[in-house]
């Protein structure tokens, strides 16, 4: 494709925008660099790398070592993930042809470095920018793309840089099916350093091979495995994934550590019986599936049994579930029968402690809690509220609060107010800042109605016919019924009216001219 974060729920669903987002980076860049190596199933490799990725939290499980003729990966847990813990040479004393040309490294150089190597990534292949140049492999958007795990325990012997590492299984086996076959099998996989140096531009020979130049200060970035590549400190210098063991000068077999050997080094020599382990067992079943892969559909496992798995089928139409059978022919796993589409369901039953029968008040109470208004419990809470003994059931009853039968009378509570002997501003104090603003607010506005009242009626009486201090405590319901029922008093300020004219519909308009 390249694929976007639309097609991300067509692969994996339940992943937020931000684990989408890394899903499709991840996907993308493994399938150019796919591409670009002409690889096989370069969709499905990407997507199964980008789902794995996305899965760190993901653990998986393995039983048991392999054995082999070459070296035997042991399995071991890491913060919650399990690896192949393997030995590798990552570097010999001599001369190597890589990005730089023939280039001579020593011993004594080598050995400067070791401690250095420790955590230093492992990566499928070197990681590369999208225009084919290389880049440090220590940066959180290279190693979702390229990393399978890390550097252990590296140490000089003699000539050669030796480590162990650990490779995360499940990265390892969605990134390259052909470099984890290789490390589950015992085969020896080649290998490359990525290495900063500072190079001496000095020519020369060492062991009768030419060289350019001379690296120092080796300064370490990654480890890369090269499955199906030649590294430029190859097999044959003596270099990768392999072994306790030396090819032999002659260049033909591989020679073994040997009983004698091990007990020479004081350690116990035991026979191994071989039987597949469960995290083979799932690895086989999940390689007949990716068989099935196509550039538009993809298969994966999402539950295995003895005789039958559960597997996902996702394509551009969506994702369906399949059960198929299967069977074990002397450690060859091989589909029999149709696949049969289903559907996932989950269910919940109660479980009873000590099996035991529910009480009969606690029956009771159960339905009167769910009787009881006051409680919120309905019928849909009945299941779990039978596995409840009876002090629980208890607790969810309401409690009473008593109160007087009859409340006081608005008359009542007013005497009582009063009988206090409090003012308004004491009242108003025991009120909330905002609700007492409010209501202070009202009274100015009513208090500003009362006095423009009391004025109106003054104004338009006869002198002496109200006094001020009587309407002051009139009500303002009385004072607004006695300002309706005076006659308003009219100012005439015409020039042209007559003096004491009281009706102003016989003024002449005043006109305002030039």
């Amino acid at each position: 494709m390249p694929w976007t974060i639309d097609k991300v729920d067509e692969h994996k669903k339940g992943l937020s925008d931000e684990q989408k987002k890394k899903w499709v980076r991840i996907a993308n860049s493994v399938l150019k660099r796919c591409e670009n190596k002409k690889g096989k199933d370069c969709e499905a490799v990407a997507i199964r790398t980008a789902n794995s990725k996305i899965n760190a939290n993901k653990q998986m499980i393995a039983v048991n070592f392999l054995q082999e003729t070459g070296y035997m990966p042991e399995i071991k847990e890491h913060e919650g993930r399990s690896y192949y813990v393997v030995p590798v040479v990552m570097m010999v004393e001599g001369v190597h042809n890589g990005s730089a040309g023939a280039v001579y490294h020593s011993k004594e150089e080598l050995g400067k470095s070791v401690e250095y190597w420790n955590n230093m990534p492992v990566t499928i292949s070197h990681p590369e920018t999208d225009e084919g140049s290389f880049v440090s492999a220590n940066s959180e958007e290279v190693l979702e793309s390229y990393g399978v795990g890390f550097v252990h325990h590296a140490y000089m012997d003699d000539e050669k840089l030796k480590a162990e590492i650990y490779v995360d299984i499940e990265f390892l086996s969605a990134m390259s099916p052909e470099a984890y076959n290789a490390i589950q099998n015992g085969q020896i996989l080649e290998v490359s350093v990525g290495i900063f140096t500072d190079d001496e531009n000095t020519k020369g020979k060492w062991n009768n091979e030419e060289y350019i130049k001379i690296a120092r200060n080796h300064r370490p970035d990654h480890l890369a495995l090269l499955p199906g590549e030649t590294g430029a400190c190859s097999v044959k210098d003596g270099c990768g994934v392999r072994v306790n063991n030396e090819e032999k000068k002659g260049g033909k077999n591989v020679n073994l550590v040997v009983l004698k050997d091990l007990i020479k080094d004081g350690l116990v020599a035991v026979p191994i019986i071989y039987k597949e382990g469960l995290y083979e067992h799932l690895s086989k079943l999940q390689s007949l599936l990716n068989a099935m892969d196509t550039n538009e559909i993809y298969h994966y496992m999402e539950e295995a049994y003895d005789d039958y798995l559960v597997y996902s089928k996702s394509s551009k139409d969506g994702r369906k579930l399949y059960k198929q059978s299967y069977q074990n022919n002397n450690g060859t796993l091989e589909f029999t029968g149709d696949p049969v589409e289903v559907q996932r369901k989950i269910s919940y039953v109660t479980v009873n402690k000590n099996d035991t029968k529910m009480c009969e008040p606690c029956k009771e109470k159960v339905n009167e809690l769910i009787a009881n208004t006051s409680t919120n419990l309905t019928e849909n809470d009945r299941e779990w509220l039978e596995t409840l003994s009876e002090d629980k059931l208890d607790l969810f009853i309401p409690k009473v609060i008593e109160v007087n039968a009859q409340l006081p009378t608005l008359d009542e509570a007013i005497k009582v107010i009063q009988a206090n002997n409090k003012t308004l501003e004491d009242y108003m104090g025991l009120l909330p800042v905002e609700m007492r603003e409010k209501i202070s607010d009202s009274l100015a506005l009513f208090e500003e109605s009362k006095q423009n009242t009391v004025k109106a009626i003054l104004d338009n009486t006869e002198d002496g016919t109200w006094k001020e201090e009587d309407l002051k405590v009139m009500s303002l319901s009385v004072l607004k019924k006695i300002e309706k029922s005076i006659v308003k008093r009219v100012v005439d300020y015409s020039v042209r009216g007559t003096v004491g004219t009281s009706d102003v519909s016989k003024v002449p308009p005043l006109i305002l001219g030039n």
